[in-house]
């Protein structure tokens, strides 16, 4: 099928623009510098900074990278190009993300984690002071913390901050079996039965650490799980030495006793004695592991369970218990200053502090780069589509991405760009530096009936200030005074705020962009109904 890559045409609701136009086409449009009037001034800013040349088609706008100075500065790759860390945390580029950072792959220490633990945004939430969440997302992976994360350590011996010195990496295992240690004193939280009943039975024929694991996640699913041959603590782990049981046979016994609180049954008959009893949808059966495993050994037995539990919710139809991190990850600047707490002061649940204050020298591992691009912050604030020859991909879903490009196929193309109209609202572009302001204003009888407030060059993505367009909306413009409402939308976003070093200048600039855009809705009586 041939498509139209050259198309600039005016259709009822929207500007078709093709992927091969060109800015200096689009700004030669009166139709597209009337509709999409906060592009057409967000185009004009990035040729007069040079970010962009009038020759480049509408497609390359759409994959322009982040912008980061220090980017090359490292003695290898920094983390956006392939290494293990973004060399913004110790640099002193001031054009740096003040929203937080944004993820490149999979972490160094995800990685080395069996269980595959989103081990930063653990740490993100308890450097927040928040260890509910922390333990809640730890569980989605890693039901048995307390029993195996410090005979593992390699989270800990992954972390990016012990190269090259190895006391320096952040006790990401003693921080989880930690967490594990208090979620096994608070079954009544986090091993209450389910509240909903799948009608489904599964049994597992053997007491085996990848069925104890396996078990949590399909009762949480409301299953009704049987575990027969039921074992002691001491004869599960002994397939992995007498270490092993020393050190976890105390931990593994709570665990079981912490199942059969949520509903769990331990039969002491083989399953073949208990025909006519149940009738199983499903039947586990992984067997008696060999004599001499390794820590690691037991681990990926763990790890095999919490993925047979999810591949079996899945196939009955039922939404995965794993939830979604959010979009930007969190640094703390004054943690990542901190030396590493000694562990010997930190017992049980009573040094809360001590603990986040570890969790907060978490590097978070993302790209503290920026999407400047002024274009890209206004098409995203428009919500513009993307139109390829396979699908339709929203501009939030693609400029959302670090690597935009790598959400297309091999073999798929963009075809057009399709913008909201938008001459009935008053729109444009503000930009101090490499920091930008997209608005879009609908007034109607002094009243701001509709608004749109998008930032550019503060994050790794762009930023949409969904809370304050609803503080403001519905609020008449003679009763705004736009100085005091900039400022009360900067304290909003004062919690996401992190500084880095000397980057403070970033929020000053955003609070006198916002003033200024607001003035701008005030004082333009271009548009009839603006009264």
């Amino acid at each position: 099928m041939a498509y139209d890559r050259r198309m600039l045409e005016e259709q009822e609701e929207v500007i078709a623009v093709g992927g091969d136009v060109t800015l200096k086409e689009l700004l030669a449009s009166a139709c597209f510098c009337k509709e999409a009037a906060a592009a057409a001034e967000g185009i004009r800013l990035d040729l007069e900074a040079g970010s962009m040349k009038a020759d480049m088609t509408v497609e390359q706008v759409l994959f322009q990278d982040i912008s980061c100075s220090c980017r090359h500065q490292g003695e290898g790759p920094c983390l956006k190009d392939g290494g293990a860390c973004c060399y913004g945390m110790t640099g002193d580029d001031q054009r740096l993300s003040v929203m937080g950072n944004k993820k490149v792959g999979t972490p160094a220490c995800t990685r080395a984690c069996p269980a595959g633990v989103d081990i930063p945004g653990v740490l993100e939430h308890m450097m927040n002071g928040e260890k509910l969440k922390a333990q809640r997302l730890l569980m989605n992976d890693h039901p048995l913390a307390e029993t195996v994360c410090l005979a593992c350590g390699r989270c800990s011996a992954h972390c990016v901050r012990s190269v090259p010195d190895k006391a320096n990496g952040v006790s990401a295992a003693k921080i989880m079996h930690w967490l594990g240690a208090d979620i096994g004193r608070h079954p009544e939280i986090f091993f209450i039965p389910p509240s909903g009943d799948s009608k489904r039975w599964i049994a597992i024929e053997e007491v085996t650490m990848t069925g104890l694991a396996a078990a949590y996640y399909l009762r949480r699913m409301g299953h009704h799980v049987v575990i027969f041959q039921r074992k002691e603590a001491p004869h599960v782990l002994a397939p992995w030495g007498q270490g092993a049981v020393d050190t976890m046979e105390g931990p593994l016994a709570s665990y079981m006793d912490h199942l059969a609180y949520m509903g769990v049954v331990f039969e002491d008959q083989r399953i073949q004695e208990a025909e006519g009893a149940y009738a199983f949808d499903r039947r586990l059966s992984w067997g008696t592991p060999p004599e001499g495993g390794s820590v690691g050994h037991l681990l990926d037995a763990i790890s095999l369970g919490v993925k047979t539990a999810e591949k079996i919710n899945l196939a009955f139809g039922l939404r995965s218990y794993l939830e979604p991190k959010g979009p930007l990850g969190s640094i703390q600047y004054k943690g990542v200053q901190a030396p590493p707490v000694q562990w010997e002061t930190v017992i049980e649940d009573t040094e809360v502090q001590a603990v986040c204050l570890e969790a907060s020298r978490c590097l978070d591992c993302g790209c503290l780069g920026v999407s400047e691009s002024r274009t890209g912050t206004a098409l995203f604030m428009l919500e513009a589509e993307i139109h390829t020859d396979q699908r339709m991909i929203r501009i939030q879903d693609h400029l959302g991405d670090i690597d935009p490009w790598e959400q297309l196929g091999l073999e798929e193309k963009i075809i057009r760009l399709e913008i909201p109209k938008s001459s009935a609202f008053i729109s444009g572009c503000v930009a101090e530096e490499e920091i930008t302001l997209a608005y879009a204003f609908l007034v109607r009888s002094g009243k701001l009936i509709d608004l749109r407030m998008t930032f550019g060059g503060i994050a790794p993505v762009f930023i949409r200030l969904t809370e304050a367009e609803l503080a403001l909306k519905g609020r008449r413009l003679d009763e705004l005074w736009p100085e005091q409402a900039a400022a009360r939308i900067m304290d909003m976003l004062k919690p996401k705020i992190v500084v880095l070093k000397d980057n403070k200048r970033k929020s000053e600039h955003m609070e006198r962009l916002l003033a200024r855009a607001l003035e701008i809705s005030k004082i333009d009586q271009r548009k009839p109904y603006a009264l």
